[in-house]
C-alpha cells in the first residue's frame, strides 16, 4: 500500500492514468446538497488562496495494464470534479472564447487521454448501472464531439453541469468588476487543477480493500446496508468475473429492493434482517446499525464453505421467497397450493412479520427438495392458524419460539416428526398457547376483534368463511371493495327503545367481536348504518355477501339483533375458521424436563448435573462404543462436524471436541433428544430415552 498527498493534476493527467469503477460499486449518486459543498470548497480555496483538503481517494492496481487503477473509493468526489471542469470549459467557451488551448487541450486531458496509437480513452469509467457510463461519457462527447451525438436532457450529469455554470456565472458576476475575465478563469482552473489535494491511498491487487473502504467512505452520501454488503461480497478474496457475476445475481437483487423501497414496502435491510434470523437459528435483536456486521459475519462463514455465486443464488432464491411474503398474490399456486397462499395472506394481514424467517426457512427447504410439498403446506397452515388464533385473543408470539421452529425445520431426522415438534415448542409458552378449538370457539365469540389496524385482516377471514360456506360462489375474489360492518352500530343511539337495558349493555359488550362483523359490498351511510335494526335489516339484505346472514339473520321475521343471535353468528363463523385452519391434531405431547431425563447407551444410565452434561457424556458413551473410523467420517449439519468452519460463528461458541469430531451442544431439550437418536443411529449404538 502507497499513500500520497497529491492534487488533481497528478491523480488525473501524470503517467496517463485511467480510472475503472466497478459495475458493482452505487452508480453516481451526488446531488446539490453535495455539489454546492464542492463548490463552495473551491471558492473558499480560490478566494484564501490556499490548499484545501477534499478528503481520500481510494485505488487497487488489478494487473490488466500499468496505467489501470480500480477506484474503491472517492468515485463521486472523482466524477463530480470531472464535471465541475466540463462546465467550467463549457463557461470559458461563452464568455472567453479564445483561451481554446485551455478548453481543448489542458481540460481535456483531465477528461480524456490520448493512447501511444492515437486513440482516446476517457479517464474514468463509471459503472454502467442505469445506463450511468454512457450518460457521463456522452455529456462529455456532446460538448467537445457535439456533431456525434446529443445527451439526454434527464440525465443527472446535464444537471449537474447546468447547476456548476450556473454558480460559475454568478460568482463572477459578482466580482467582475473587481477582474479580468483572463485572470478570473486561469485563478478558477489553478485552483482546481493545484490547490485541491487528495490523500491518495493506492493498494496492490492483494490487498484488503474492503478493510480501507469501510474506514474510509467519510465525505460522500452515506452507504447503507445493501451497498456495503455488496461491496463487501465484490471486494471478496474469492471473486472471479466480478462484472458477470454483478450483473446476472446482485444487480436483480439490488433493482428489486430499490423498486420496493419507492413504494415503502420494504428495503433490503430489513430483508437481510430477515435473511439472518432465518439462517443463524438465532433469532435477537438486529439493531439497524449491526445488520451489515451481522451479515458480514455470516458471510465469513458461509464464504468458508462456498463459492460467491451459490452464496448470490440463494439470496435470490430469498429474495423470491420474501416477496411471497410481502405479495402472496404473486405465488404461482400452481406450484404450490392455494392453502399455503391463504395462511401467507393472513399472516400480511394480521402484519405479523415475526413469522418471516419461518416462511423464508419454509420455502428454502422446500425448494431444495428438504421437505415435501404437503410438509409444507401443513406447516404454513400452522403456524397460520397459530398466528390468528394467537391474534383473536390478542396475543402475541415470543420470539424466543422463532429460532427454536427454524432449527426443527433445519435440522430434523424424520419429516414426519416436524409438525408435533413445532406443537412441543409451542405448547410451552404458557403466555402464547395454540388454542384448541373448544378454547377457541370459546374466545372468539367474546373477544373484542375489530381495531383499524386489524381491518384488513377482518375483511379477508370473513371473506374466507364466506367463501367456504358457499362453496366459492361468492363474486369478490379479494378484499378490493368490501367494508366491514358492525350490525349492532358503534352509535348505537336508536336502538336503545327498542332493546331492554340488560340487552343493550350485553351488545355493547359484544360490539367488536366477530358475530357482530359482517362485510358488505358499498358502504352504508352513518344515518343508515345507525339506524334501527327493522330499517337496517333492509340494507343489509341488499348489500351483504354471505346468503346465509342474509337468510338466517336477516329475514323480515327478525325484530331484533341481540346477543343470543350474536353467539349463534360467531359459533357459526367459528366452525369455519377451524375447518380452514385447523388446531392442535392433538395436544401437544408434555416436554420431558430436564430432571425426568432417562438416557441409557448400550444399557448404561447416562448421569450427570444437568442436562448439558447428560447430553455430552451420553455423546461420549456413544463414541466409546464406536469405531473410530466410522465416528470420524460423521457429519450432521449444526450438531457434529470434523471442521469447526461447518458451524456457524454462533455455535462455534457452542462445541466440544469429541475425538476428532466438534459437537455442539447449544439446542432445545427436544432437539438434543433428536440429535442423539441420530448420532446413535449412525454409529450403530444402542439408545433408549425416556
Amino acid at each position: 500500500m502507497d499513500l500520497y498527498k497529491n492534487n488533481l493534476t497528478a491523480i488525473l493527467t501524470v503517467h496517463g492514468k485511467i480510472f475503472q469503477i466497478p459495475s458493482f460499486q452505487r452508480p453516481y449518486k451526488w446531488d446539490t446538497t453535495h455539489w454546492n459543498d464542492l463548490f463552495s470548497d473551491i471558492i473558499r480555496a480560490y478566494e484564501k488562496q490556499t490548499e484545501h483538503f477534499m478528503g481520500t481517494i481510494v485505488l487497487q492496481k488489478n494487473g490488466q495494464g500499468e496505467n489501470l487503477r480500480i477506484v474503491i473509493d472517492g468515485q463521486q468526489r472523482l466524477t463530480t470534479i470531472s464535471i465541475f471542469l466540463l462546465a467550467f470549459a463549457k463557461w470559458i467557451k461563452v464568455y472567453n472564447s479564445g483561451n481554446d488551448y485551455l478548453i481543448n487541450t489542458t481540460i481535456k486531458n483531465f477528461l480524456i487521454t490520448n493512447q501511444f496509437d492515437g486513440t482516446e480513452i476517457f479517464r474514468i469509467t463509471l459503472s454502467n448501472k442505469h445506463n450511468n457510463n454512457q450518460d457521463y461519457q456522452n455529456m462529455i462527447n456532446s460538448f467537445y464531439k457535439p456533431s456525434v451525438l446529443n445527451v439526454s436532457t434527464k440525465s443527472i450529469f446535464i444537471e449537474a453541469i447546468n447547476y456548476f455554470y450556473n454558480q460559475i456565472d454568478m460568482f463572477y458576476d459578482a466580482i467582475k468588476d473587481d477582474i479580468a475575465i483572463s485572470d478570473f478563469v486561469s485563478r478558477i482552473f489553478s485552483v482546481t487543477s493545484d490547490k485541491l489535494k487528495f490523500v491518495t491511498i493506492e493498494l496492490e491487487k492483494n490487498e484488503d480493500a474492503n478493510m480501507i473502504f469501510e474506514t474510509l467512505n467519510s465525505r460522500g452520501k452515506n452507504l447503507i446496508d445493501g451497498e456495503l454488503i455488496r461491496n463487501y461480497i465484490f471486494m471478496h478474496p474469492k471473486i472471479i468475473d466480478a462484472e458477470e457475476i454483478y450483473f446476472k445475481y446482485w444487480e436483480p437483487i439490488e433493482d428489486h429492493f430499490e423498486n420496493l423501497e419507492k413504494e415503502k414496502v420494504s428495503n433490503i435491510s430489513e430483508f437481510i434482517r430477515f435473511f439472518l434470523y432465518a439462517n443463524t437459528s438465532e433469532i435477537k435483536n438486529i439493531r439497524s446499525n449491526r445488520i451489515y456486521l451481522e451479515m458480514k459475519e455470516y458471510l465469513d462463514d458461509y464464504l468458508s464453505q462456498h463459492s460467491v455465486p451459490e452464496l448470490l443464488k440463494k439470496l435470490n432464491s430469498y429474495k423470491l421467497y420474501y416477496n411471497y411474503v410481502i405479495f402472496p398474490d404473486e405465488l404461482p399456486v400452481k406450484n404450490f397450493s392455494e392453502k399455503i397462499q391463504i395462511s401467507l395472506h393472513l399472516l400480511k394481514y394480521l402484519n405479523t412479520y415475526v413469522y418471516t424467517p419461518i416462511l423464508l426457512k419454509l420455502f428454502e427447504q422446500y425448494g431444495n427438495n428438504v421437505i415435501s410439498l404437503k410438509t409444507f403446506e401443513e406447516l404454513v397452515l400452522l403456524i397460520a392458524s397459530y398466528s390468528v388464533r394467537l391474534s383473536i385473543n390478542g396475543k402475541k408470539v415470543a420470539n424466543k419460539i422463532i429460532s427454536e421452529v427454524i432449527l426443527s425445520i433445519t435440522d430434523f431426522v424424520d419429516e414426519s416428526d416436524i409438525s408435533q415438534e413445532i406443537q412441543n415448542i409451542i405448547s410451552r409458552q404458557k403466555s402464547a398457547p395454540f388454542y384448541d378449538n373448544q378454547m377457541f370457539k370459546k374466545i372468539i365469540s367474546t373477544a373484542p376483534l375489530y381495531s383499524p389496524k386489524k381491518k384488513d385482516f377482518i375483511k379477508y377471514l370473513l371473506l374466507l368463511v364466506f367463501k367456504e360456506e358457499t362453496k366459492n360462489k361468492i363474486l369478490f375474489q379479494n378484499i378490493e371493495g368490501l367494508t366491514i360492518e358492525h350490525i349492532f352500530p358503534q352509535s348505537y343511539e336508536n336502538w336503545m327503545a327498542d332493546l331492554t337495558d340488560e340487552e343493550l349493555e350485553e351488545n355493547i359488550s359484544l360490539l367488536d367481536t366477530i358475530g357482530n362483523l359482517t362485510l358488505v359490498s358499498q358502504s352504508l351511510n352513518s344515518k343508515l348504518s345507525n339506524s334501527r335494526f327493522s330499517i337496517k335489516r333492509e340494507e343489509l339484505k341488499k348489500y351483504c355477501i354471505w346468503p346465509y346472514e342474509r337468510e338466517l339473520f336477516f329475514n323480515s321475521e327478525e325484530s331484533k339483533w341481540h346477543k343470543k343471535k350474536i353467539i349463534i353468528r360467531a359459533d357459526k363463523i367459528s366452525d369455519y375458521i377451524i375447518t380452514l385452519l385447523p388446531g392442535p391434531k392433538k395436544l401437544a405431547k408434555k416436554e420431558i424436563s430436564e430432571n425426568e431425563l432417562l438416557i441409557k447407551v448400550n444399557d448404561v444410565t447416562i448421569e450427570g448435573k444437568n442436562q448439558k452434561n447428560v447430553y455430552i457424556n451420553a455423546v461420549k458413551k456413544i463414541y466409546e462404543n464406536t469405531d473410530s473410523k466410522i465416528w470420524n467420517r460423521m457429519h450432521i449439519k449444526g450438531c457434529a462436524s470434523r471442521d469447526k468452519n461447518q458451524f456457524t460463528s454462533h455455535q462455534r461458541g457452542h462445541l466440544i471436541a469429541i475425538g476428532d469430531i466438534y459437537i455442539n451442544y447449544h439446542a432445545s431439550l427436544s432437539e438434543k433428544i433428536r440429535r442423539l437418536k441420530r448420532i446413535a443411529l449412525l454409529c450403530n449404538t444402542k439408545i433408549e430415552i425416556s
